[in-house]
Protein backbone atom coordinates (compact mmCIF):
# COMPACT_ATOMS: atom_id res chain seq x y z
CA UNK A 1 0.00 0.00 0.00
CA UNK A 2 1.30 3.42 -0.60
CA UNK A 3 1.38 6.16 1.20
CA UNK A 4 1.69 9.94 1.26
CA UNK A 5 4.62 11.42 1.74
CA UNK A 6 5.43 14.48 3.93
CA UNK A 7 7.40 17.31 2.39
CA UNK A 8 10.11 16.13 4.64
CA UNK A 9 10.49 13.08 3.93
CA UNK A 10 10.40 14.24 0.31
CA UNK A 11 13.52 16.07 1.24
CA UNK A 12 15.04 13.05 3.04
CA UNK A 13 14.41 10.47 -0.07
CA UNK A 14 16.29 13.12 -2.41
CA UNK A 15 14.15 15.39 -4.33
CA UNK A 16 16.20 18.11 -2.94
CA UNK A 17 17.85 20.66 -5.30
CA UNK A 18 21.84 20.56 -6.05
CA UNK A 19 23.34 22.31 -3.71
CA UNK A 20 27.47 24.02 -4.23
CA UNK A 21 30.21 24.44 -1.97
CA UNK A 22 32.62 27.02 -3.00
CA UNK A 23 36.34 25.72 -1.80
CA UNK A 24 39.88 26.67 -3.12
CA UNK A 25 41.86 23.32 -3.52
CA UNK A 26 39.35 20.72 -1.81
CA UNK A 27 41.45 17.82 -0.25
CA UNK A 28 40.77 14.79 -1.29
CA UNK A 29 38.45 14.74 2.38
CA UNK A 30 36.51 17.58 1.53
CA UNK A 31 35.82 16.31 -1.53
CA UNK A 32 34.49 12.88 -0.27
CA UNK A 33 32.95 14.68 2.65
CA UNK A 34 30.39 17.11 0.14
CA UNK A 35 30.10 14.49 -2.47
CA UNK A 36 28.02 11.92 0.61
CA UNK A 37 26.32 14.97 0.93
CA UNK A 38 25.61 15.21 -2.91
CA UNK A 39 26.72 18.82 -2.73
CA UNK A 40 28.75 19.85 -5.90
CA UNK A 41 32.21 21.55 -5.12
CA UNK A 42 33.56 24.39 -7.23
CA UNK A 43 36.95 24.65 -6.80
CA UNK A 44 37.14 28.79 -6.65
CA UNK A 45 38.51 31.29 -4.09
CA UNK A 46 35.06 32.32 -2.89
CA UNK A 47 36.19 36.17 -3.04
CA UNK A 48 37.21 35.80 -7.25
CA UNK A 49 33.89 33.97 -6.92
CA UNK A 50 31.67 36.58 -5.56
CA UNK A 51 33.20 39.31 -7.83
CA UNK A 52 32.68 37.15 -10.88
CA UNK A 53 28.85 36.43 -10.02
CA UNK A 54 28.73 40.00 -9.15
CA UNK A 55 30.33 41.07 -12.54
CA UNK A 56 27.60 38.82 -14.49
CA UNK A 57 24.56 39.52 -12.83
CA UNK A 58 25.27 43.09 -12.12
CA UNK A 59 25.68 43.34 -8.72
CA UNK A 60 26.83 45.37 -5.78
CA UNK A 61 29.28 43.60 -3.14
CA UNK A 62 30.05 46.94 -0.80
CA UNK A 63 32.12 44.75 1.31
CA UNK A 64 34.09 44.06 -1.55
CA UNK A 65 33.72 47.50 -3.05
CA UNK A 66 31.64 46.55 -6.02
CA UNK A 67 29.04 48.92 -7.53
CA UNK A 68 26.90 48.14 -10.13
CA UNK A 69 27.67 49.62 -13.61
Amino acid sequence: MLTQLTFYELLIYGLQKTSYAVVKQPSDFQKMFWSSRKVKILDSDLTEFAKKLAERFNLEIPQLDIKKK
